[in-house]
């Protein structure tokens, strides 16, 4: 978002391509034999071509809401509260 802000393009294509490579990651990491994984496919799916996207266009309020969905997992993880968006 800071790089957005600022105009620094360069800066905001490089933090999009390290998104895309997290969630290609997250994908390849799922057990398709777990049930929660097929559910998950579908989620991180839908936040990459979210990313995706927001490479040839960007979408400010997509990527605001692939990072806040992305921070929400990550707190029910850790057991940490979530807070409102």
């Amino acid at each position: 978002m800071w790089a957005d802000t600022n105009g620094r393009t360069d800066v905001r294509r490089k933090a999009l391509e390290r998104a895309q490579m997290g969630l290609i990651t997250l994908l390849s990491g799922l057990d398709m034999a777990q049930p929660v994984s097929k559910s998950l496919d579908v989620f991180y799916r839908s936040l990459l071509a979210r990313v995706t996207n927001a490479q040839k266009h960007f979408n400010r309020t997509a990527v605001e809401m692939t990072r806040d969905d992305l921070a929400h997992i990550a707190a029910s993880l850790t057991g940490e509260p979530r807070r409102a968006a």
